[in-house]
């Protein structure tokens, strides 16, 4: 019930936004908005079937109301024209007031203010999410066991414990920048620190391809971490493939065997 109160509270507050665009651009250009509701007074989408309000309030010549029918919400504009304008009505020269009497750009923009709110609203989110909670990167100077391969960095040479240290040249600081430093500067080399030793990685044009297909599939490097099984379930499908608690491993982000295992038997 919490999630549904959560959501429906979310939709009820972007209904509202996107609505109140509309209402903005139609007040600015001097339309005269009749109602501004959030939820229907009718059983949508018949305009014409229990007509009634939960309340409602007139201030100018916008009737603001709270519907029964607790989906959506809209705003009636004068001389746009819905289910709700009747023929009489269109056959009448436009009044100055009237949505129908705007010039073109105006009817776009008073049409087009929900969706302008929407993506404002988007952004203004996703600033707010980096403000407080910021960017996950991983610093190389934190990385106490160095990086983790996967099959493409393995077979260009990099091995798990690693520690990158430039790409062409120019230092790295930050192990989320690898892939992008290698693929938009279309790199030729990369240096590691490897057991103390400095070595020089080569990068091919085909390895920077390959890189770059599979971006979104899966991490080129990644961070190396101990890790530890601390019970394995009897009968389950992990001990049937021989898993066993490990007192001493490293996680990699290649599911090769290349990586070794300390263990005891349960």
């Amino acid at each position: 019930m919490i999630k549904f109160a959560q959501l429906f509270l979310s939709l009820t507050i972007l209904i509202t936004l996107h609505e109140f665009g509309h209402f903005f651009f139609a007040k600015k250009f001097k339309c005269r908005v009749e109602k501004f509701y959030l939820f229907f007074d009718f059983l949508f989408p018949f305009a014409g079937l229990l007509n009634f309000s939960l309340f409602k309030k007139k201030i100018g010549d916008t009737v603001y109301g709270l519907g029964w029918f607790p989906f959506g919400g809209y705003v009636q504009i004068a001389g746009m024209v819905d289910e709700q304008m009747d023929k009489a009505t269109l056959e009448k020269e436009p009044e100055e007031w009237e949505f129908r009497a705007k010039p073109a750009w105006q009817r776009l923009l008073i049409m087009m203010g929900g969706i302008l709110v929407n993506l404002i609203l988007g952004i203004f989110i996703y600033w707010m999410v980096f403000f407080f909670w910021g960017k996950s990167t991983v610093p190389v100077d934190k990385l106490t066991y160095g990086i983790a391969c996967d099959s493409t960095a393995l077979s260009m040479g990099l091995r798990d414990g690693d520690a990158v240290v430039s790409v062409d040249g120019n230092p790295i600081t930050n192990l989320n920048r690898v892939e992008i430093e290698i693929v938009m500067n279309k790199a030729t080399s990369m240096e590691v620190s490897r057991a103390g030793e400095k070595i020089t990685i080569p990068v091919s044009a085909d390895n920077v391809s390959t890189i770059l297909r599979n971006l979104k599939k899966g991490d080129f490097i990644g961070v190396r971490m101990p890790t530890e099984v601390g019970e394995v379930t009897k009968t389950s499908y992990a001990e049937a493939a021989g898993l066993k608690k490990v007192i001493s491993s490293f996680l990699s982000t290649e599911s090769q065997p290349h990586f070794i295992m300390s263990s005891e038997q349960n």
